[in-house]
């Protein structure tokens, strides 16, 4: 949504896979079908040598095609790595990015459900994305606080921006929010919520650091025994 038509009218389209998917299907078949034609040589032996170098326990989680963001790369997204392991991870698949990665993977130090994302084409682009997030509400959670704090010492939000994304989560139903609540699609039941799904830091050698807030809403038929 912050592209300008065509490009903005145009899905990225992805895969989420289980752990053990196995990587001749990813390289040979999942890929090529997400991207629409087979992948050269060098980028098949880039996603395998970035896939055999991915540590366990953490493992491949999602690829996508970014054919519609106007190159002919491939995105895979790493779920698992703590910040130290990011940088290890890199360390061995791409040496030059450290230098201008260290210092923003410190970022999420303490967070939980970390990604990494890299961009592959011929070579591994140079842009390269970490995220994370806590499956606590901030009313509850002080770390989506910190995390924030940080953003801000850092200069990649502003506190206006911090207590909008933090005062997001919430929930609203019939009882709360009468004129607004989609009566006749629904009835007067169940209940809308919203929630912070992750922040994400994409980081560029020749750019500013960009901070990415993802947000989550959907609808729930009956809400739950208890929320955290």
């Amino acid at each position: 949504m912050d592209r300008e038509p065509p490009e903005a009218l145009m899905p990225v389209v992805c895969a989420k896979l289980f752990p053990d998917a196995d990587r001749d299907w990813l390289i040979g078949s999942l890929l090529p079908s997400l991207h629409g034609k087979p992948l050269s040589e060098d980028q098949r032996q880039l996603v395998r040598f970035c896939h055999e170098a991915i540590p366990a326990p953490a493992y491949l989680l999602y690829v996508f095609s970014l054919l519609s963001r106007g190159g002919d790369a491939v995105r895979m997204e790493i779920f698992g790595l703590d910040p130290p392991g990011i940088i290890a991870y890199l360390k061995r698949v791409a040496p030059g990015a450290v230098p201008w990665i260290e210092g923003t993977a410190d970022l999420f130090m303490g967070l939980e459900r970390i990604h990494l994302s890299l961009d592959l084409g011929e070579d591994i682009l140079p842009r390269i994305g970490i995220e994370g997030s806590f499956p606590g509400l901030p009313s509850r959670e002080p770390r989506w606080w910190e995390l924030f704090g940080r953003l801000v010492d850092r200069g990649l939000c502003c506190p206006d921006e911090r207590n909008a994304a933090l005062a997001w989560p919430g929930s609203e139903s019939f009882w709360t929010a009468p004129t607004t609540w989609p009566t006749k699609a629904v009835g007067p039941h169940g209940f809308c919520f919203r929630k912070l799904s992750h922040v994400k830091v994409v980081c560029r050698p020749d750019r500013e650091l960009e901070a990415k807030v993802y947000l989550l809403f959907g609808y729930i038929p009956e809400r739950p025994a208890a929320e955290s």
